[in-house]
């Protein structure tokens, strides 16, 4: 996974303020749940592994077309603003 970021400076750590984190995405994935339903998750900085939840309604704030998106991976490379739970982030809520 370390090769994949190799050239691009990516800040590890997120700018945590309150109830929110700002950290850079640099993928985008697409793939589908159980009932055939689009799902998005982007990754960057310390989310990389896992990655953070987008909600469709989210994407359009972001400036992506979900119907540009292709399944698995894509390249972006945007400031997001994720909303910090008890236990990590929990979604992506727009720009940062």
């Amino acid at each position: 996974a370390a090769a994949a970021g190799a050239g691009q400076p990516v800040n590890a750590n997120p700018v945590v303020s309150g109830d929110s984190a700002v950290f850079e995405a640099v993928t985008l994935l697409m793939s589908y749940d159980n009932n055939g339903q689009p799902v998005y998750k982007v990754k960057g900085g310390p989310y990389m592994k896992f990655g953070v939840r987008v909600w469709p309604e989210v994407l359009p704030s972001l400036g992506v077309d979900a119907s540009s998106l292709k399944p698995g991976p894509n390249s972006i490379n945007l400031r997001v603003r994720a909303l910090m739970g008890e236990h990590g982030p929990r979604k992506v809520i727009g720009l940062a």
